[in-house]
């Protein structure tokens, strides 16, 4: 079985490389779904959130530059993989300041403080058991709208989907079986 890692990856190109994004998009949205769904347990729902951002912030990076390679070589730096994201195309959600939401506080409450939670702690969360201090002001129940925001935003500049590529996570809400409410939270992010 071919495994890919960041540390030992075979190149992820395929034989359509102008639609290499897309392979992303389909386990994010595994994510996200599941991070709707799942009873809230904070870190775990931080895992799941972060690595749904994580792969859609690599499809945002491919899509750019048509390099997954590249994009893989992040490995789970979010605030870099961002910060590149919009230094490559300066449109790329232009009304989110990554830097500030690091350095001011009160706008990170006011934009997404699981997203700073997430680029700071991603590649530690699944290791924390406990809750960091630092953390109370987070929400700890059900999913957070925020994000809704930030995925609806990232698809609407995808243009995902695109032609001859399903949108798993619209799929998803059709096919199973989830309660009004989930299905109101992810219909949210489906651009339509």
């Amino acid at each position: 079985m071919n495994t890919v890692s960041a540390k030992n990856h075979k190149s992820m190109k395929s034989d359509n490389p102008g639609m290499d994004w897309c392979r992303f998009l389909c386990t994010a949205d595994e994510f996200i779904i599941t991070y709707t769904v799942t009873p809230p347990r904070f870190m775990i729902s931080l895992f799941l959130v972060g690595h749904a951002a994580e792969l859609y912030l690599k499809a945002v990076f491919t899509k750019q530059t048509g390099d997954i390679d590249k994009a893989v070589s992040y490995k789970h730096r979010i605030k870099d993989l961002f910060i590149q994201c919009q230094k490559n195309d300066r449109s790329f959600l232009p009304d989110l300041d990554y830097s500030k939401l690091e350095n001011d506080e009160e706008y990170r409450k006011e934009t997404n403080l699981e997203l700073y939670y997430v680029g700071k702690y991603l590649s530690e969360l699944k290791y924390l058991g406990a809750t960091f201090s630092d953390m109370n002001d987070l929400q700890k129940y059900g999913p957070n709208y925020e994000w809704v925001d930030f995925f609806k935003k990232i698809r609407l500049y995808l243009e995902y989907p695109p032609e001859g590529c399903e949108d798993y996570l619209k799929k998803y809400i059709n096919e199973l079986k989830l309660s009004d409410q989930h299905k109101d939270y992810l219909g949210k992010i489906v651009v339509r």
